[in-house]
């Protein structure tokens, strides 16, 4: 059941659309599995030199991301990987095929970042279930100083970006897979 494997950890058994985190200490990394090995996910700004990359956990100190498609080993380095599917708990997912298209948008674009309101947890609960969800925020914001719900803003970006895609003819597709026994895609 979902409830016994809610926090799993790896990602061998995990489908695409799934959520991986990587935990990084004190923060986790958040992003969305689409298969073969690769996770959608908030990536460093375009422009970031390369020994910060390798040498900072987290892009706390960073305004802007970029959302970018990566390998989830040459992401995690040592740390651990979870399939954390602890939000399915008590959010319904989108279709797979509508989780992946939905990444497939935002590839490539470079977005705000802020570590309260629109941070990796945020884009990758939103690309699942539709809503921007941060734990850890939560967790940390004691005196609920960040009140707003930040899906408004990520469905800006979404509408946005296939605003963009459409003006350029972009038309994007998710080519449909033969599904594991147990992926609900």
């Amino acid at each position: 059941s979902i409830s016994s494997q809610v926090r799993v950890e790896g990602y061998l058994d995990a489908c695409p659309g799934e959520l991986l985190e990587f935990d990084f200490g004190p923060l986790s990394h958040w992003g969305v599995f689409v298969g073969e090995g690769e996770v959608i996910h908030f990536s460093w700004p375009e422009d970031t030199e390369a020994w910060i990359r390798h040498s900072a956990p987290s892009i706390i100190l960073f305004s802007e991301t970029m959302v970018r498609k990566e390998r989830v080993a040459d992401i995690a380095g040592i740390s651990a990987v979870y399939t954390n599917r602890s939000y399915d708990l008590v959010l319904p997912p989108l279709p797979g095929t509508e989780i992946l298209r939905r990444g497939q948008v935002f590839m490539d674009r470079t977005l705000p970042y802020n570590s309260l309101t629109f941070n990796c947890e945020h884009f990758a609960t939103f690309l699942r279930y539709g809503k921007a969800r941060s734990r850890q925020v939560s967790r940390f914001d004691l005196l609920h100083l960040t009140s707003h719900d930040p899906t408004r803003e990520f469905k800006k970006a979404y509408r946005q970006a296939l605003k963009d895609q459409h003006a350029k003819g972009i038309l994007i597709s998710v080519l449909e897979e033969q599904p594991r026994q147990s992926c609900n895609i």
